[in-house]
């Protein structure tokens, strides 16, 4: 294993500790915030689990575009399945 491989494992490894010891706190105004726990604030840093937050939604946003700009597909797929021929016509000069 590459020494750039350990530093990236040790980087998750610290990030999986940051995530789990992240807690919602409830603010006067309504809205939440995310903190590390008063007995971990001191000893670890929260810059990761706010990078892994910042991801996720960047991936959000990528995977929400990919999905709006399929085309559409507005073949009904019933019919598709099944074979319509028109009617035939009856006259009485046929």
């Amino acid at each position: 294993m590459d020494w750039r491989d350990e530093i990236g494992l040790t980087n998750i490894d610290a990030l999986k500790e940051e995530l789990v010891n992240m807690v919602r706190k409830k603010r006067d105004t309504g809205k939440d915030s995310f903190e590390l726990t008063p007995e971990k604030a001191n000893k670890m840093h929260d810059d990761r689990a706010y990078t892994c937050a910042l991801l996720g939604w960047a991936l959000l946003q990528e995977r929400r575009n990919d999905i709006l700009k399929k085309p559409k597909n507005n073949t009904n797929h019933a019919l598709s399945y099944i074979s319509i021929t028109p009617p035939r016509r009856s006259t009485m000069f046929s």
